[in-house]
């Protein structure tokens, strides 16, 4: 297969690390279509399938959040851990995210 454009994932892929049901994950890629956030596109390695792709929008909205979301942990565990045990969870977590991939989507060569 074809390897995808950053920022793109098969719908196919989706139903495999999302924690929703197929209609579900396909409602809500069609919301954020409508919103700008994603754009759906032809899958060039499969004809009956589709790619979702992150609009430039989209990619803004996600660091906003992404932001936010760090901020709150930091708020939340800046204060519960001494430095030394943080470094810790960072290193573990770290070895989790390379293990597993940072989308969790496998994409193939």
């Amino acid at each position: 297969m074809s390897r995808l454009p950053e920022r793109s994932a098969r719908m196919r892929d989706l139903n495999g690390v999302v924690l929703l049901s197929q209609p579900s994950i396909s409602r809500l890629v069609d919301r954020m279509v409508a919103r700008g956030l994603l754009e759906r596109l032809p899958d060039a390695s499969d004809r009956r399938g589709t790619v979702v792709h992150l609009t430039d929008a989209g990619y803004r909205a996600f660091l906003e959040v992404a932001g936010e979301h760090r901020r709150s942990i930091e708020r939340t565990l800046g204060t519960a851990l001494p430095d030394a045990d943080l470094d810790e969870l960072r290193r573990l977590t770290d070895a989790l995210r390379a293990a597993v991939g940072e989308t969790g989507v496998e994409q193939q060569d």
